[in-house]
């Protein structure tokens, strides 16, 4: 007669695989790197640097949820590849990733949507900083004050109603670009003094209006009464 055994030994609980997925990433745009199978309900550290070291790096803490899951945003600064590493402590790294950032998929758009300030007073020969802002400045990005006159034409130094680039623009910002004008070169009030913004490829947005405006009207003073004699 067979024995039938009533209990059997139960399956070993299989390990859970750690894993780290970096999503495509590209150059200013927001990408994710992905923990799967880490410690359920922990802080963990995740680190990106640049290969080879000394480029752009950061330290960020994220907490996972109940099956060990967490994630971090990644927004590359410029193209590169990343060493990307997620840590339970200091000393203990719980899965490791590297990653290659592409280029920017389009080009970014050039605007001109503002400029600061909008009018300057006529006059003797003080310097203003006009600043332009849009989108899509780079070093390359050149700001124009105003177009070629009729004249101005005649005499060789440009096209007719094409803009004046100033070769001494300067870029503060992705978003904002600057020159320098004198207002003792326009003597006479100008209520709209074109402002372009462009590029060595062509590309060129605006124009915005700049206006000279003559200056206040001087208050005289009135005399004082006369006393009256008494």
């Amino acid at each position: 007669m067979a024995v039938r055994h009533s209990g059997q030994k139960e399956e070993e609980a299989k390990p859970v695989s750690v894993a780290l997925v970096v999503s495509e990433l590209v150059v200013h745009h927001s990408g994710t790197a992905t923990l799967t199978g880490g410690p359920p309900d922990a802080d963990v550290v995740f680190q990106v640097s640049s290969v080879p070291p000394g480029g752009p790096q950061f330290v960020q803490t994220a907490h996972t949820d109940e099956t060990g899951t967490a994630s971090v945003e990644v927004v590359p600064p410029a193209v590169s590849n990343l060493a990307i590493s997620v840590s339970h402590t200091v000393a203990s790294v719980l899965a490791e990733a590297t990653a290659t950032v592409s280029g920017s998929p389009a080009p970014i758009e050039l605007t001109l949507t503002a400029l600061e300030p909008t009018e300057a007073v006529v006059g003797p020969p003080d310097s203003v900083t006009l600043v332009a802002t849009g989108t899509g400045f780079d070093q390359n990005t050149r700001m124009s004050f105003g177009v070629f006159s009729a004249e101005e034409a005649e005499a060789g130094l440009g096209e007719e109603g094409e803009p004046k680039w100033e070769a001494t623009t300067r870029m503060l910002s992705r978003t904002e670009v600057s020159i320098v004008i004198s207002q003792g070169l326009f003597p006479n009030a100008d209520p709209d003094v074109p402002v372009y913004v462009g590029g060595p490829d062509g590309a060129r947005a605006g124009p915005l209006g700049f206006a000279f405006v003559e200056p206040p009207p001087e208050e005289i003073p009135e005399p004082p009464p006369e006393e009256e004699n008494t």
